[in-house]
Formats: structure tokens, sequence, C-alpha cells
């Protein structure tokens, strides 16, 4: 249950983003919310693994790969708490996962400028390329085929 709200949250992010270029606190605090409640009563843990220092670990590569685009105007103070959020709900691994599945997304993105003949805009939503990345990681993270020899990505497995 906790995946498919999580999956609903990345979406809404997502449109949010691709709609007005921002993503509103209120979705990152229902996120933290998510992550709080499904901590509390729930039997899966909402932490990476079960464990507060793998959280903090995703937080750290976080800031580490967002703030320095933050500082340099490329990100938006929403894409940082995104990330933030990410790096806490999937640890680093997952995090890192969700980055690099975030660049197709972007390109496909750039590409369907490109065809309709318009420039690509410089405030690109990277939230929304995030969230996609960030989705297949739960998804892959819940399917019980996807990773049957490796350990879990994230708390959703």
């Amino acid at each position: 249950m906790e995946a498919v709200t999580f999956l609903g949250l990345l979406v809404a992010v997502a449109v949010t983003d691709l709609r007005s270029r921002a993503i509103p606190n209120t979705l990152i605090v229902f996120g933290v919310l998510i992550l709080m409640i499904s901590s509390f009563f729930s039997s899966l843990h909402a932490l990476p693994l079960g464990t507060p220092v793998v959280a903090l670990a995703g937080i750290a590569i976080a800031l580490l790969l967002t703030v320095p685009g933050w500082f340099s105007a490329k990100l938006g103070g929403g894409d940082v708490k995104l990330s933030l959020l990410l790096g806490a709900a999937l640890g680093p691994l997952g995090f890192l996962w969700s980055v690099v599945l975030a660049v197709p997304f972007g390109l496909v993105f750039a590409v369907l400028y490109r065809i309709r003949g318009k420039p690509i805009p410089e405030d690109l939503p990277a939230g929304a390329f995030l969230s996609g990345g960030a989705g297949i990681v739960v998804v892959g993270a819940t399917w019980p085929l996807a990773w049957p020899t490796q350990p879990a990505l994230c708390h959703f497995s």
C-alpha cells in the first residue's frame, strides 16, 4: 500500500512540475508524512532497509548531488527538497538509481521539444524526471521478480 501511495505522490510531483515548473511544499510534506506514518504503523519499515543510518546516507548523497545545482541556479529548491525526500525514502543506492533513470526522461523531453521545433527550455522540470526515475526504482523494488538475487533497493520491497 505504501508503494502505491508513494507512486501517486511521484505522479503528482511530476505533473505539477511539468505544468508549473515548481514543486509545492505541500507535496513534499505529504511525502514526509507518508514515510513517517508507514514507519510507525506498518509492518514494512518506511526507512530503507529499516535503518535510519541508510536513510541519512541517502539524504547525504542527495545533498551532495543537488545542492551545487541549487547554488548555481540550475536546480530549484523544490528539486532539492524532492531529492532529500527520495534519498530518505530510497536510501543511497535507490536514490542514485533514480538519478540514473531520470536521464532518459530528460532526453525524451528534450527530443520532443526539438521535434516540435521549439528550443529546449532552460528551466527543465528536473523534479518530473527524478520522479520518473524514482517510480521505476519503487516498482522494481516491489516487483517480486525484479531483483531475485539483489538486496532490496528501498523500503518498499
